[in-house]
């Protein structure tokens, strides 16, 4: 949503993600348009509200990169790194919520500096994907242990254990001992 900023994109987003589960992961980037208005504090408000709303489905917020177009130390950037601090802390205890930090080189952004180019796109995209890959594999806590049993495709029988394993396949079983 071009130009759009925190209450459109979350206020749009409600309908669509309101059948999703804890197994979901919604993304939501967005919120430089709001530190550019001077509306930083209604950005943040809009997503609190939105986080609030979705207790049933993860939530993976990217903070805002800096402008590349201005200083480090410009009033617009010390906004944005101010901004970060505020949804780190306004999303500190919520269970469903994470926050990723990230950051795209000046190669990423455009001639202006301003917006992302596809390179930036793209490595955005790749991070968001290494993350929930990450996520989803320290996340998985529904295993079953089950007891080992070694069948004979597994036993590789050396010199003196040779067996005739159409007959006698009994003690391949492990009892959990």
């Amino acid at each position: 949503m071009p130009c759009a900023g925190l209450q459109n994109i979350t206020k749009l987003a409600k309908s669509e993600v309101s059948t999703l589960t804890n197994s979901d992961t919604i993304t939501v980037c967005g919120g430089s348009n709001d530190v550019n208005r001077d509306m930083s504090q209604f950005g943040l408000n809009s997503l609190k509200n939105f986080v609030n709303l979705r207790t049933n489905t993860n939530v993976l917020i990217l903070t805002l990169p800096p402008r590349h177009d201005l200083t480090q130390d410009s009033c617009v950037n010390k906004e944005i790194y101010s901004f970060n601090r505020k949804l780190h802390k306004i999303m500190r205890n919520k269970e469903m919520v994470q926050i990723l930090d990230y950051d795209i080189a000046r190669e990423g952004f455009t001639h202006h500096r301003q917006h992302l180019n596809s390179t930036g796109k793209s490595k955005v995209a790749q991070i968001i994907a290494q993350y929930l890959t990450r996520s989803t594999r320290n996340n998985n806590t529904d295993s079953i242990p089950m007891k080992w049993k070694i069948t004979t495709s597994d036993f590789i029988p050396t010199g003196s254990e040779v067996k005739d394993f159409n007959n006698d396949t009994s003690d391949l079983v492990n009892d959990g001992n």
